[in-house]
């Protein structure tokens, strides 16, 4: 997300995803040096982990479910299900009846052991057993601005004016070495606007 309300926001250009957000990470901490700084928000967010739930076709025929069975149940415990459609006195159209299982109720990936599917013999085999679950990390939201890739990091400052946050910030954060070994090149502090140029480096 980027920052709406700070009176201070630094945009960081570069094409390296992972060298932008150890770069954001290092001017969150100038921020949070600087006088007066009562807020530093990074648009970089943290990692989201992220599951994959596939069923296994070979172990669900084994043990006679199908594997539309399993993802039937899957999509219920997750998703929900539209049972049907009724028309409410006053309402124009017709609007779906869906069940669904609150976020906080519901299973996670290492509980699916306590969900079943009924096979042909009349069994309950737990999900569990017909599934595969692959472990991820959510894909980054990529923002970009002019052009250029860009992470944000904003901050809100209590009594301190601006210009001099901006300009301490300037003498701290010019010529920062970076994690790859190359050094921060800050701009666009003064009152006319500048191009983004981030072929050179960040």
């Amino acid at each position: 997300r980027t920052p709406s309300h700070e009176n201070m926001i630094a945009d960081i250009y570069g094409d390296d995803p992972l060298a932008l957000q150890e770069i954001s990470a290092q001017d969150a901490g100038a921020f949070q040096k600087t006088w007066e700084m009562v807020e530093v928000k990074p648009s970089e967010t943290a990692d989201i982990e992220q599951f994959t739930i596939r069923v296994d076709r070979e172990k669900a025929a084994l043990s006679g479910v199908s594997s539309a069975d399993v993802a039937a149940v899957l999509r219920r415990l997750y998703d929900g299900e539209t049972l049907g459609r009724m028309h409410p006195e006053g309402e124009a159209n017709p609007v779906p009846v869906r069940l669904l299982i609150p976020r906080r109720y519901q299973i996670g990936v290492n509980e699916l052991s306590r969900a079943f599917v009924s096979g042909t013999g009349g069994q309950r085999v737990p999900v569990s057993a017909l599934v595969k679950i692959e472990r991820g990390w959510a894909e980054r939201v990529i923002q970009r601005k002019n052009g250029a890739r860009v992470v944000y990091v904003g901050g809100e400052l209590g009594a301190s004016a601006p210009a001099y946050a901006v300009l301490d910030l300037d003498n701290r954060l010019q010529g920062l070495t970076l994690p790859n070994g190359e050094q921060l090149n800050t701009g666009n502090l003064g009152l006319n606007p500048q191009t983004v140029d981030a072929t050179g480096g960040y």
